[in-house]
């Protein structure tokens, strides 16, 4: 979460990776003449050559691959690699399969082979309409709604295989060891039963029918994580909590000795006695000079569901209760006096690459589809093409999307977008 006053005197510094929009916003210097007017003021696309050699200038002048155009996926954001003014109707040839035959519309050609094997090609279904049943081999199991069998190995294997999911029906429950316990569709290993801790969502694994009466001093904690002060009672507490004035610990020794605080409601107390906007904690930059406000902020901030506000204290409460009047966090730090219903997206979009949301407290930057955030006000493309599972085969990456190839020999089938062999082996 950012404020206007974390931004001040910094919109003018890009990263040295970063290309310095005219209107101060900072995009990665790749997408500098790329036929995209990332800056919102063509500033990044001002004195370019046009596309580069192999590539097919859009309309708009986006760039895109000279292979891409009339392959009857549209690239564009003007549609002009598929004009039909340009780009030839296909139909197919002797071999193939034309699903949309007779209707009067264009053709959508697929290999003969892929007709009735069980699996719909064509998006109205013409290449599974009118097929002879099927008959699976012994060592196989004959899906229940769709001509297809799998091997039987792949029966209650937990993946569906079948179309209708049917070789996972009427399959046995999960099966634990002795020491398990199963919960929440899982196996619950035995040293984590009877710990003190629920992992189970209805507590099972903790119930006193099963535990006994085996005392919380039994697995009293001798220490703590980095991040973390040890309470004189056992516990472990944040170390911001630790003389924030309120008595986190149950013996209260998280403010036993601590200096009285002076700053105010709305502020947090750095480790060295400054004061900073109590938003400031954990944004991901350093306003105390000793960083305090950025320690162990990863286990800090990871206490409250969606919806919901984190205290400076670490207590959670409804967004709606935020900038209300009223101290629903007990220090206030649900009401910054200098913060409340302030847009900062009007200020040059909050300094954000793409997208600005407006908080009751501070803002955020987001990101459209296709792109992640690379720090906390600049949005980079994604490059779907290094996860794993993309594509079945080959794998292009563009600014905010990606397209799917297949080898020669194969065809890409248009509902799973995997790659099938066009002939038999």
């Amino acid at each position: 979460r950012l404020s206007a006053d974390d931004l001040k005197g910094e919109l003018t510094l890009c990263y040295p990776a970063q290309f310095q929009c005219r209107n101060e916003r900072c995009v990665p210097q790749k997408w500098q003449c790329d036929g995209h007017d990332d800056c919102r003021d063509g500033s990044d696309e001002e004195g370019c050559q046009g596309c580069p050699d192999g590539h097919f200038t859009c309309g708009d002048g986006q760039c895109v691959k000279e292979s891409w155009r009339c392959d009857g996926l549209t690239d564009c954001l003007d549609y002009t690699d598929e004009d039909p003014a340009f780009c030839v109707v296909p139909t197919c040839s002797l071999d193939e399969f034309d699903c949309n035959s007779g209707n009067g519309t264009e053709s959508h050609c697929i290999t003969h082979i892929w007709v009735c094997d069980g699996e719909f090609d064509c998006e109205n279904g013409a290449d599974e309409s009118d097929c002879p049943p099927t008959t699976c081999h012994s060592r196989e199991f004959a899906c229940t709604d769709a001509a297809k069998c799998v091997d039987r190995a792949f029966v209650c294997d937990g993946d569906d295989d079948c179309p209708d999911a049917s070789d996972e029906h009427g399959c046995r429950p999960l099966e634990c060891g002795t020491a398990e316990l199963a919960c929440d569709g899982r196996c619950i290993p035995a040293n984590a039963v009877c710990d003190g801790r629920p992992d189970c969502t209805n507590g099972e694994d903790e119930r006193k029918t099963r535990c006994g009466n085996r005392s919380r001093s039994d697995i009293m904690t001798t220490s703590c994580g980095g991040s973390e002060f040890l309470c004189g009672s056992g516990e472990c507490v944040h170390t911001h909590w630790h003389c924030d004035g309120d008595r986190d610990c149950k013996d209260g020794s998280d403010e036993d000795g601590c200096l009285s605080q002076k700053c105010r409601l709305d502020e947090l107390q750095c480790d060295d006695g400054t004061c900073i906007s109590g938003i400031a904690q954990c944004d991901g930059h350093k306003h105390c000079a000793d960083g305090s406000d950025e320690i162990g902020c990863s286990t800090y901030t990871t206490g409250c569901n969606p919806g919901e506000f984190r205290c400076r204290t670490g207590q959670c409460i409804l967004k709606s209760q935020v900038c209300d009047g009223r101290n629903d966090c007990r220090d206030w730090s649900d009401e910054p006096l200098k913060d409340c219903h302030k847009n900062e997206c009007l200020d040059n979009n909050g300094g954000c690459s793409h997208i600005c949301r407006d908080l009751k407290i501070g803002y955020e930057c987001e990101c459209p589809t296709g792109f992640a955030l690379v720090d906390t006000r600049t949005c980079d493309d994604v490059d779907e093409c290094k996860l794993p599972g993309t594509c079945s085969q080959l794998c292009t990456n563009f600014k905010g999307g990606f397209k799917c190839h297949c080898y020669g020999g194969y065809s890409m089938d248009p509902h799973t977008k995997s790659c099938k062999a066009k002939g038999e082996f």
